[in-house]
């Protein structure tokens, strides 16, 4: 799985969903310098008609000796996902951002 699967998952499971569909549609992994992790935005529809666009954020903490990412999506899920190669690399091309 790549991380757009997991951040897709995370909101499903999360305590941040509140009825909304998920479109599928995830922005590119973000590295935040200053609150040092990784988040991914996913994009919802929401309301009766589900007409109304919404996002929701993910945020992925790497662990001190950075083998697994632990998962937030309105709280912290209680599952973690093995750092491999192909993860690293998305890790790797992360927008790093200052704050």
């Amino acid at each position: 799985m790549k991380l757009k699967d997991y951040a897709i998952k995370a909101f499903n499971e999360g305590s941040d969903n509140f009825g909304e569909r998920v479109t599928g549609e995830v922005n590119e992994l973000n590295y935040s310098q200053k609150m040092d992790y990784y988040s991914m935005t996913v994009f919802l529809l929401e309301g009766k008609d589900y007409t109304h666009q919404s996002t929701s954020g993910i945020g992925f903490y790497l662990s001190d000796d950075k083998s697994t990412l632990e998962v937030c999506s309105g709280h912290m899920l209680g599952w973690k996902i093995l750092v491999t190669a192909d993860i690293q690399q998305e890790l790797n091309e992360a927008n790093i951002t200052e704050y």
